[in-house]
């Protein structure tokens, strides 16, 4: 989860280019460090929980980062199945801080009154989410999660009356234009955060998951 663009148009990415893992070190356990950030690594588990109980899911693991390269700003990521957070943001002032100027710019949508370290594990654990979709789905290999958050956006294009997926997309946030995985990592996160309130085209992405995972 990080910065990005995206291209005029009326349709959506189909996937996009995540964190090079060349660009991963020194990966270790977010847990372990508890006893040192309690407040943040208490703020991720509270996403995986709040996730659990809402969709059925659990992420698997959870781990820290050293990030460098052109991914040195992501704050967070996901491989569809565990959640890794940058070190350089494991903090929750600067998380907050680097958080809400970009919601400022249009960039994500609003935390609420969540942390946003919790705002960054409910987008990650988005991911993870659409990979069960894709999963229930039968999809299969490397584009499985891509070809399940496309079918989750037309399905809530659908419940929306929405024609373009872009334009769609950007009534949710900026970042939610460069792909259809992230529009809907970014809905989840939108309505974690936000509740009722959240745009009423991520509470479609919402109720398109939620159909999906109980067929």
């Amino acid at each position: 989860m990080g910065r990005g663009s995206s291209g005029a148009g009326g349709s959506l990415p189909n996937s996009s280019s995540g964190v090079n893992s060349a660009n991963i070190k020194n990966s270790r356990d977010l847990v372990s460090m508890r006893e040192r950030k309690q407040e943040e690594v208490d703020a991720v588990l509270e996403s995986a929980r709040t996730l659990a109980e809402d969709y059925g899911v659990q992420v698997g693991q959870f781990e820290i980062a050293d990030i460098g390269g052109k991914d040195s700003g992501v704050l967070a990521y996901s491989d569809g199945e565990n959640i890794g957070f940058n070190s350089g943001y494991f903090d929750g002032a600067k998380m907050d801080g680097a958080y809400d100027e970009s919601v400022k710019q249009g960039y994500h949508p609003s935390r609420g009154s969540k942390s946003a370290i919790e705002a960054v594990g409910y987008h990650e654990g988005g991911h993870v989410i659409t990979q069960r979709v894709a999963d229930r789905l039968g999809y299969s290999g490397s584009g499985s999660m891509d070809k399940a958050a496309k079918k989750i956006v037309q399905g809530a294009m659908k419940r929306t009356g929405d024609k373009s997926s872009m334009k769609f997309a950007t009534k949710i946030s900026g970042y939610s234009k460069t792909s259809y995985a992230e529009c809907v990592a970014e809905a989840i996160a939108d309505v974690a955060c936000n509740g009722k309130k959240a745009s009423p085209e991520s509470r479609a992405i919402d109720a398109e998951i939620k159909s999906i995972l109980k067929r």
